[in-house]
């Protein structure tokens, strides 16, 4: 299961790679994948990043074949962005690791971009 989703993932790497993006599939462990995107030109803004993430949920949510036709699959995604969550790997994963988590509460099949806690 996990090969075929690394195959569907490997489809949007290779869909959205262009002179002005480049993205990076990668698996950390278990059932966690990371997607590093890189933004050559201001032009890719945000609405790409929603694009991939949307791509990904519905990938990761299609109909898987044979024995595995009847195993219900779900995504959670979480999102982090360089340089305002973190300008470091570790710091930016880990924040993506929270903002996964709060979309695993949500119900999955989501996506969460990292916000920072404002103590009161």
């Amino acid at each position: 299961m996990l090969k075929l989703i690394a195959k569907r993932l490997l489809i949007i790497e290779n869909e959205f790679n262009s002179n002005a993006l480049e993205l990076n599939v990668a698996r950390l462990g278990g059932d966690e994948f990371v997607i590093l995107i890189e933004q050559k030109t201001v032009k890719s803004g945000l609405e790409v990043i929603l694009e991939i993430a949307q791509q990904v949920i519905t990938q990761c949510a299609a109909p898987l074949p044979g024995q595995l036709q009847n195993t219900d699959l779900s995504a959670s995604l979480g999102i982090s962005l360089f340089p305002q969550h973190g300008t470091d790997v570790t710091l930016l994963l880990n924040n993506a690791d929270k903002a996964m988590y709060h979309s695993k509460r949500k119900g999955k099949n989501c996506y969460t971009f990292y916000q920072t806690s404002k103590a009161s």
